[in-house]
């Protein structure tokens, strides 16, 4: 995936070393450059399908820390890339400030902190995207006179990232925080068949989806394709994309944002994906309609002993006249197994209407 042009640093004349690379191949190229001249080999100029990457790679000295492995690291990970996620590559790189071939190494190994937006090239339109997408909540009695350059440039220098000749380049962490901030659930990146882009922020009142259909020219959000889709932390890893719609997204994103309100179902909800483990976006969303399924866990063996006997009709009278007389923990271990509880990222959780399988390791009370 990168050919490099090596020779000794004082002289056009040298061989090329195609990486990935063998290591008798590397022994073929070393041994072709001793006939040449001697001293430290170095990187006359590289070709590949990143188009900035020479940059990053030319005059390396291979002869010092482990270089070449770095750059057979880079090439190798280059073979996994779509030809997009070159795009992104390369515009990831220019970016970041890179001081080596260790930084372009960690871009490459870390491609999915990055996305593209898609033919926005400038300030201009960038500035033009935003708005169409709801950023600074401009009327539209207002649009023809925006400057949609400043606005673009306003973005660009709170948030870094960088233009290419496919689009503009930045960390997915920009988009989050600014999902956090505008308390968008999902950020949905849709595209026409006609390559019209935009980004819709979930959840959305019925005329705001309204209106991205006008922006789009659409008329059913089933004409359009989702190209990425950003969401608030620990949703990214949880929810699967499969079966996803915009229609899907927006009633999971009001009932996430309904579940924000009340104390604790946020934390359940997730403690329920992280076990059920849904297959894809249609299943997700139907474990939050059937969160009442599922009962959060006191963390202490002995409180859940105390909740087990409350649930069985004992009042803290009682309770209280067991303390001392009971070994509450032992019972609250004994039935957290019985119940199926589950330990989770997010605290214990268990099913109410059948308890969760056993896990194929035996669970460690006492640790939870």
């Amino acid at each position: 995936m990168i050919t490099l042009h090596l020779n000794h640093g004082n002289s056009h004349e040298g061989v090329y070393l195609r990486l990935p690379a063998t290591p008798g191949e590397v022994g073929e190229a070393y041994a072709l450059l001793e006939t040449l001249e001697s001293g430290p080999v170095s990187v006359f100029d590289a070709t590949c399908a990143v188009r900035n990457l020479d940059q990053y790679v030319r005059n390396v000295v291979l002869d010092s820390d482990g270089k070449l492995d770095t750059l057979q690291h880079i090439a190798l990970n280059m073979e996994e890339m779509s030809p997009n996620e070159r795009k992104v590559f390369a515009g990831a790189l220019d970016s970041e400030s890179i001081n080596g071939l260790d930084d372009v190494l960690k871009v490459s190994n870390n491609l999915d902190q990055y996305l593209m937006i898609h033919d926005v090239t400038n300030d201009r339109e960038l500035g033009k995207f935003l708005v169409d997408c709801g950023y600074g909540d401009f009327p539209e009695r207002v649009r023809p006179f925006l400057n949609y350059a400043a606005i673009g440039a306003e973005y660009y220098a709170e948030r870094g990232g960088a233009y290419t000749a496919d689009g503009y380049v930045l960390r997915k962490q920009s988009v989050q925080e600014q999902n956090e901030k505008d308390g968008a659930v999902f950020r949905l990146f849709l595209r026409t068949e006609n390559y019209q882009t935009l980004q819709l922020s979930l959840p959305a009142l019925e005329e705001e989806l309204d209106r991205a259909k006008e922006i789009l020219d659409v008329d059913d959000f089933a004409q359009c394709s989702i190209e990425r889709i950003d969401c608030i932390p620990y949703l990214a890893e949880m929810i699967p994309n499969e079966c996803i719609t915009v229609e899907a997204a927006n009633d999971l994103a009001c009932g996430i944002d309904d579940l924000h309100q009340r104390d604790g179902e946020l934390m359940k909800y997730l403690s329920a994906l992280e076990v059920e483990q849904p297959e894809n976006f249609i299943q997700a969303y139907h474990l939050m309609l059937n969160l009442d399924d599922y009962e959060r866990v006191p963390s202490s063996a002995e409180e859940y002993g105390k909740m087990v006997l409350i649930r069985h009709g004992a009042d803290d009278e009682v309770i209280n006249a067991l303390e001392g007389y009971t070994n509450f923990e032992q019972l609250g271990e004994d039935a957290m197994i019985e119940d199926g509880v589950r330990k989770t990222e997010f605290g214990l959780v268990r099913r109410l209407s059948y308890p969760f399988p056993e896990e194929t390791q035996s669970m460690q009370m006492g640790g939870m």
